[in-house]
């Protein structure tokens, strides 16, 4: 064969081996992010979750149960080596034994085999490290694909109460958190970029499902309509109410006595019903205008057919005269229903309510002085109230509040109708948690016959409790505070340069007390 022959045998050799290459290992369209993640071995997924009924598994040592789970990769190319690093809540679980390849170890099924080559592991209360490569003399330098990379048993360290749920993230630590992060390497020391997924852990008492609704409320005498509340039906008007009753059994008599405000209302005729058509009966009755009381007794007679209905039907229609102005209860009481044996019929009874004239409080604002206040300073706080109603009211109560805590309570003498009185309370923050916001809000306590209560609370102004020194309102007492305080000296209220935040001392200057009060507090940080 000669030189020329030779020569183009050899490139069609090479050709052939490029185009087998080719057909051999195509490449994809697109290549996939690979994935690191927190997995329960059994499940499959993120999320590990055990209720008291389906707890975690108990062995020896772990008293309360473990949780096992898997560190895995997927759709990784060229690894070399890979560390993590993970965070948990310590009151929740522990790896209670910290030795190597204990509770923390690498699976002989793991992505490097035989070949993995651990360092021992660093274990704290509340996080891990662990870190792989491959070993020297590998016959390969990298993989590519899914698969473990270390598996941990965790110890349980607190089971649920009964309504308790327990839960916590258990968290790869990324670049930024902390010098020791979770990432991939290839061959060539590169970081490989991966998407992080964090377990989820749960370990829950679930209240017990909703009791049955509860049966029928059983006979009842009532008050119908149950509220008459009308500013229009003055002296002389009239007004009806019915006594009905419903959900009873074999009934053969019925006997009450109503009391109201003889002032307000007077009875001017009552008018019994023929329940269910049954005319066989003797009524009874009396009325005093003069005390408010009427009382009433029926007693049905043979032939008569004994009452059975869970319809609410009507017994008495009383009708009475409007006699003055204001509200007064309707006070349905010795209520009796009887059988046709002469038994009482056990039952409830509901009163009613009448008002010519309307009493409605309410608070229409809430605005604190400042959105922020350092910790143990002074604030004031402005509260608005409104009397809604139709008649002067007096001594009337308030309750201020931040977040659920009660700050102070405080008495207003008298408001007019339509008017609004803004009353200014101080709340000193000692007591305060610094770093959290709270809620300001405050309740008017209603008045009596006071039927809209829905706005006699008000939640409004939000003020955030800072750290001292925490000029710039980031949870953090540091240089920028400073520098702040430093660029506001010296100065007044009336500078240009004033920065009320920077006044540290409260003094309405800001001078190199205040600076050298900031910087007392460098270093310090919400936690």
């Amino acid at each position: 064969m000669n030189t020329k022959t030779k020569i183009l045998a050899s490139l069609l050799l090479s050709l052939l081996l490029i185009l087998s290459t080719t057909m051999l290992f195509p490449k994809p369209a697109f290549a996939l992010q690979p994935t690191i993640k927190i997995l329960d071995p059994v499940a499959g997924d993120t999320s590990l979750t055990y209720t008291h009924t389906t707890p975690p598994p108990i062995a020896p040592n772990y008293p309360l149960g473990y949780v096992l789970v898997n560190i895995t990769v997927c759709d990784v190319t060229n690894l070399a080596a890979w560390q993590i690093n993970i965070t948990w809540n310590p009151t929740l679980l522990e790896i209670a034994n910290k030795a190597v390849n204990a509770d923390m170890y690498i699976p002989a099924d793991n992505v490097f085999g035989s070949y993995a080559d651990p360092i021992p592991p660093t274990i704290t209360v509340s996080s891990a490290y662990l870190m792989v490569g491959i070993k020297l003399g590998a016959p390969f330098e990298s993989i590519s694909g899914t698969g473990t990379l270390c598996q941990i048993k965790f110890n349980v360290t607190k089971a649920p109460a009964e309504n308790e749920t327990l839960s916590c993230n258990i968290h790869f630590t990324q670049e930024g958190e902390y010098p020791m992060h979770t990432k991939l390497v290839d061959p060539d020391a590169n970081t490989i970029a991966c998407t992080p997924e964090d377990g989820y852990y749960e370990y829950s008492w679930p209240p017990p499902p909703p009791p049955p609704p509860p049966p029928s409320e059983g006979a009842v005498m009532a008050i119908k309509p149950p509220e008459i509340i009308n500013s229009s039906l003055i002296p002389p008007a009239t007004i009806q109410y019915n006594v009905t009753i419903k959900n009873v059994t074999d009934m053969y008599g019925y006997a009450f006595k109503i009391n109201y405000n003889p002032a307000i209302l007077g009875c001017i005729s009552l008018q019994f019903i023929d329940i269910l058509g049954e005319t066989n009966y003797i009524p009874q009755f009396s009325v005093d205008n003069t005390h408010g009381l009427i009382t009433a007794n029926v007693t049905y007679i043979p032939p008569a057919t004994p009452i059975t209905t869970e319809e609410e039907v009507s017994a008495v229609i009383i009708t009475f005269r409007v006699r003055g102005v204001g509200a007064t209860l309707i006070d349905l009481n010795e209520t009796s229903l009887i059988d046709s044996l002469g038994r009482s019929i056990p039952h409830n009874s509901h009163d009613g309510l009448f008002a010519n004239i309307i009493r409605d409080l309410a608070v229409t604002n809430v605005v604190p002085s400042s959105d922020w206040v350092y910790k143990s300073r002074k604030i004031e706080i402005n509260v608005t109230v409104k009397n809604q109603g139709e008649i002067v009211e007096t001594y009337i109560k308030v309750n201020v509040f931040y977040d659920d805590f009660l700050l102070t309570n405080f008495t207003i003498s008298s408001i007019n109708p339509n008017e609004e009185v803004t009353s200014t309370v101080e709340w000193d923050t000692k007591n305060a948690t610094a770093c959290h916001q709270y809620t300001i809000s405050a309740v008017v306590l209603a008045v009596e016959y006071e039927i809209n209560t829905s706005n006699n609370a008000y939640s409004d102004g939000k003020v955030k409790v800072r750290i001292y020194g925490d000029v710039n309102g980031d949870n953090t007492v540091d240089v920028t505070d400073m520098q702040l305080v430093k660029m506001a000296m010296p100065s007044t209220p009336a500078d240009p340069a004033w920065n009320p935040n920077a006044d540290l001392n409260n003094d309405k200057v800001i001078d190199v007390t205040d600076y050298q009060q900031v910087k007392k507090c460098t270093g310090s940080w919400c936690q």
